[in-house]
């Protein structure tokens, strides 16, 4: 009996004084709420586009900098679903018999589902012994690996509703590859970690049929997680040296 409550006792001792410490390594699992959109120069009064809400998760990296101080580059590799909507809608006159006003009302929903790499530099802010902050600013790349363009046509010229399913990606529709900035902030209480983030893309991601327009990506990301701090060797022992002469 004693034994089990030394080592509750130690166990307990060793969780404090070292979480008082900074790890030099932290590694964290992340999923969350995309709300994006995308960023154009298209300014016409028939076209309107909106966002889409969908998911991310993955697994994040962070590692110390400078030491002694809470300054840490981040990493890791996440699955993002992005993507719009566009809506047209419009009405225009024949010019031939039987000169007919025709209603234009298209929908679109384009999903882009990328493998994303985000490199940013944070800096830890301790609020309390238990709660901290800490904001963040760097940046993305992302690769397109999968998604669907829906178009929902209800225009009078084809007499009806009709719907057609294409790729996102490819020459005719939206680039790859995309790189941005991204900036943000997390809380931390305890070890669980809530953040809000925005990216926006710095490259061109239309292919050719939004060669016309300049769009971006436009992403509004929302994460829950956990972080797992890895001490090293040395902490762990001077840890146990202070703790030690307490529970004698």
């Amino acid at each position: 009996m004693e034994k089990v409550l030394f080592l509750l006792t130690f166990i307990f001792c060793a969780t404090t004084i070292v979480a008082q410490d900074l790890p030099p390594n932290i590694v964290g699992v992340r999923a969350g709420i995309n709300m994006s959109s995308i960023l154009t120069n298209k300014k016409e009064p028939h076209f309107n586009a909106s966002s889409r809400k969908s998911f991310n998760f993955g697994i994040s990296y962070q590692r110390q900098i400078v030491s002694l101080k809470p300054f840490y580059l981040e990493t890791g590799l996440y699955l993002s679903d992005k993507g719009f909507k566009e809506d047209i809608h419009f009405k225009f006159r024949q010019d031939y018999p039987p000169f007919d006003t025709l209603e234009i009302h298209d929908n679109y929903m384009t999903k882009l589902l990328y493998i994303q790499v985000p490199l940013v530099f944070n800096y830890r802010f301790t609020l309390n012994n238990n709660v901290s902050m800490e904001p963040f600013f760097g940046f993305y790349l992302s690769y397109g690996i999968g998604g669907k363009t829906l178009m929902f046509d209800n225009s009078d010229m084809i007499g009806g509703m009709h719907t057609e399913v294409v790729k996102s990606f490819g020459k005719d529709g939206v680039n790859d590859f995309d790189f941005g900035l991204k900036v943000g902030t997390g809380v931390i209480f305890y070890n669980i970690y809530v953040g809000l983030a925005y990216e926006f893309s710095t490259l061109k991601i239309g292919g050719n049929y939004y060669r016309e327009n300049i769009i971006r990506n436009g992403n509004l990301s929302i994460h829950l997680g956990y972080n797992i701090p890895l001490y090293s060797k040395q902490q762990l022992k001077d840890s146990f040296n202070r703790i030690y002469p307490l529970i004698e």
